[in-house]
């Protein structure tokens, strides 16, 4: 409560000439008998505001009026002190120091501050101008967070300037060596055999120069329906196939997916517009349980000279240029139900102490086309088996038993996990034991020492 009225009344008897009539006494007369009260232990008259800290504020800047142009920049403001002291200013030692600064139309000296220039006043109001001047603008000018401002920039009203902390964004000085615009640009496809079939196609953007709008392409292949477009820039796809994009300076990527709309049996591209490149990398992605095909009529290229993105590596690539014609023949449909599983396997054995019997450690890679079970024949016996997930982390499987042997059940046509086994030396028995057409098999016998 006594917090609550010394503010009150401070705020009263600080600001006389806000009130609407100029008052005899800044105190209400209802008021009066509580002032030694409220007053006691009082050394300043600047205002504290209600619910905050024990801080007082002795001063109140006024709305900043600051109007830039390419050889400098002009400001006023109106502010309120309640004992004498400093008032910030904008400006700073490193990028602008305001000259020319006047009081109520008197000459004024301008000293450094902690954060900035700064002016003292003695209590009351008062009007106070400035300006800069500058060869070269800079591209942010320190203005106190505290301070209302309104901001023109060669004689336009900017509505909401562009502020950080105490920096206010001017933007970018203009330079007499101008960068020219230039725009290099390098596409790479991925064909996606399936039904449909999809293409991904990755745009690469080295832009220099002003920001400004291109249309390039052709982004969109013929007989191909858009899916989705997205990447760093602002982009539209045009009906013809090609794109408008908005650019700025830097390197950017942008990504468009699109379907067949019908089987593909060729592929062409249309001519380039704009900066589109004059030939690009196309890569191809087989799905061997739908068909085999071949693709002919293009060169084959490294994909990794041809910079195509890491992910699309392990796929065949080749060079696409408007001259060039793909053919997509179609081979066989489906999987060859009597090809065998072709497996890889590296295993290590360790002979029992007593000589009756082996521990195996299998690493088993390759490619499953039928059955869909990693199976171990008698007298082997797996007793444990796991495969890494997506992220890399190794998962255990569950092992299983019927009439051929133990084993794993898989559901991708891609082997990659990791076994254990025993057996029992009694008799001969299988190589590696394991069901279906193991292609390689490197196998290290160690003994016990002695």
């Amino acid at each position: 409560m006594r917090r609550l009225m010394l503010s009150c009344l401070l705020v009263l008897n600080a600001l006389p000439q806000f009130a609407s009539a100029q008052l005899d006494t800044p105190v209400p007369p209802a008021l009066e008998s509580w002032v030694p009260w409220v007053l006691n232990n009082v050394t300043s008259n600047c205002p504290r505001p209600i619910m905050e800290d024990e801080s007082k504020s002795c001063g109140l800047p006024g709305t900043l009026r600051l109007s830039v142009t390419p050889d400098g920049a002009s400001f006023s403001q109106l502010s309120e002190r309640f004992t004498r002291g400093k008032i910030e200013l904008p400006g700073s030692s490193d990028s602008a120091w305001p000259v020319d600064v006047s009081v109520n139309g008197a000459a004024v000296a301008v000293l450094p501050g902690d954060g900035g220039p700064v002016i003292y006043l003695s209590a009351g109001s008062a009007r106070i101008t400035g300006r800069f001047a500058w060869a070269k603008a800079p591209e942010r000018l320190r203005v106190p967070a505290a301070m209302p401002l309104i901001f023109s920039k060669d004689g336009v009203d900017i509505a909401a300037p562009e502020r950080e902390g105490d920096e206010l964004w001017l933007g970018r000085a203009q330079s007499s060596e101008r960068t020219a615009d230039a725009l290099d640009v390098q596409v790479h496809r991925l064909l996606v055999d399936g039904l449909p079939m999809l293409i991904e196609t990755e745009i690469d953007l080295q832009v220099s120069g002003e920001a400004r709008e291109a249309t390039i392409g052709p982004a969109l292949l013929p007989g191909f329906a858009p899916l989705t477009l997205n990447g760093d820039l602002n982009a539209k796809l045009n009906p013809d196939g090609s794109l408008s994009v908005q650019l700025r300076p830097g390197e950017w990527k942008l990504h468009l997916s699109a379907r067949a709309i019908q089987p593909v049996a060729e592929l062409t591209l249309a001519p380039a517009i704009g900066d589109w490149p004059a030939e690009e990398s196309l890569s191809f992605q087989a799905d061997a349980t739908l068909r085999s095909v071949q693709l002919d009529g293009l060169p084959s290229v490294d994909p990794k000279q041809a910079s195509v993105p890491e992910a699309w590596r392990n796929f065949p690539a080749y060079v696409f240029t408007p001259d060039a014609k793909l053919r997509i023949s179609i081979d066989s449909r489906g999987r060859d139900g009597a090809a065998p599983n072709r497996l890889s396997l590296n295993r290590e054995m360790w002979l029992a102490f007593d000589g009756d019997s082996y521990s195996t450690k299998d690493s088993l890679s390759g490619e499953m086309v039928r059955d869909w079970r990693v199976g171990m024949q008698a007298p082997y016996v797996m007793t444990r088996a796991q495969s890494p997930d997506a992220n890399g982390t190794l998962q255990p499987l569950l092992v299983t038993k019927n009439a051929s042997g133990t084993g794993v059940e898989v559901r991708s046509t891609a082997v990659n996990l990791s076994a254990a086994s025993r057996i029992d030396r009694t008799g001969s028995f299988p190589a590696t034991g394991y069901s279906g057409t193991v292609e390689s098999a490197q196998i290290t016998l160690n003994t016990p020492p002695g």
